[in-house]
């Protein structure tokens, strides 16, 4: 009688079909068939794709064209620098001059500005689709395991082992991460919408992408001359000091241009409020290059960690895989040292794609 009710509490759990199921491979995330075989993207393929289609990039190539034009149409006015006893009209065409080179140089550095945020914006959300498609996987994993849970409570309460009520905490659990698993997948969705809409591809586009990026720490050797090297580079700085020498001059030309409507003191007053405002221009970028700079030396630190971690679930997976091969664990213990080993891959990825954003906020902080 024993070994018959044993019997008919395994055939249960095996058939159960309402609240604990067997799911096909698709579901589950494994690899498609041949001929359903989706195209590729790369991370370099979604840069280039997304470069060629920001309207942001196009819109700035015709402003560098146009200001340049102007530029050319300023200078044919221009003859000479002016000096003490220049004509008024002739010190205007030298100030309009200036006026149009800046904005010409202007257009230029902000152009790579420009390219430099739709990179950044394209890493971003190829990382969020990655990121995605992660907590999918874990998602299935974690409604794999609680599907074995509930077949071995199935099994227990025919034997009597455990109450109505355990049996029902096992399939409202199996129930949740079932929930878990469609609202993954509608994240993964909204996640691909988002990157195919920032590189001009369909919505309903949906590329294998490839985590081809590496770890890779930052290498200064002294900070202080790194911080002048950015500053050398970053183009905010370069506009705020360009409108300083502007207005240093129109400060220096005005007896000459006729702009001088106002008393000497509001001009030098006007010039010093110019100077404070170019500082503190600096000052900001060089805090936010050291508050970059030391967040992603911190993500080093945690990455490191995250890697040991990761092998040492990785070891223990090996180990439980003997174990069971050896029959000397359950299915359940090895299920949970698969998705152990996983989920620490999983975040030493997702630590990985903190860093790379990191190092390219402190490298260019005008693309954040």
């Amino acid at each position: 009688m024993q070994a018959g009710r044993i019997l008919t509490a395994i055939l249960a759990a095996l058939t159960l079909t309402v609240s604990c199921w067997s799911w096909p491979a698709s579901v589950l995330g494994e690899e498609p068939s041949p001929e359903q075989e989706q195209p590729v993207l790369t991370l370099t393929q979604a840069v280039e794709k997304g470069l060629k289609h920001s309207s942001s990039v196009k819109i700035a190539d015709y402003q560098i064209e146009s200001n340049e034009l102007l530029r050319d149409k300023a200078a044919a006015s221009v003859f000479y620098v002016p000096a003490d006893g220049t004509y008024q009209d002739d010190a205007n065409a030298y100030l309009n001059l200036i006026e149009s080179d800046i904005a010409w140089q202007q257009s230029k550095k902000s152009r790579i500005v420009t390219a430099d945020k739709v990179i950044k914006d394209i890493y971003q959300k190829y990382f969020d689709v990655l990121l995605a498609e992660d907590a999918l996987k874990q998602a299935q994993q974690n409604r794999a395991q609680s599907n074995h849970q509930c077949q071995e409570a199935l099994a227990r309460f025919e034997l009597g082992l455990i109450s109505k009520l355990e049996l029902n905490n096992a399939q409202i659990d199996y129930s949740q991460k079932q929930t878990l698993v469609a609202e993954s997948q509608t994240d993964l969705e909204q996640a691909y919408i988002k990157l195919n809409n920032a590189i001009g591809q369909s919505s309903t586009e949906r590329p294998v992408l490839v985590d081809d990026s590496a770890f890779n720490p930052l290498q200064v050797d002294n900070l202080q001359q790194e911080i002048t090297r950015i500053l050398n580079d970053s183009p905010e700085l370069w506009l705020a000091e360009k409108n300083l020498e502007k207005a240093e001059l129109q400060n220096l030309l005005a007896p000459l241009s006729g702009s001088s409507l106002q008393p000497n003191e509001v001009q030098e007053n006007s010039l010093s409020i110019t100077k404070i405002n170019t500082s503190d221009t600096k000052i900001q970028i060089i805090q936010n290059i050291e508050s970059n700079y030391y967040k992603t030396v911190q993500l080093e630190s945690q990455y490191r960690q995250a890697e040991q971690t990761c092998q040492t679930a990785q070891e223990d997976l090996r180990y439980k895989t003997l174990q069971f091969n050896l029959g000397l664990i359950a299915r359940g213990d090895l299920m949970a040292a698969e998705i152990a080993g996983d989920n620490a891959l999983r975040s030493l990825n997702a630590l990985k794609h903190q860093h790379i954003l990191s190092k390219m906020a402190f490298e260019k902080p005008w693309a954040s």
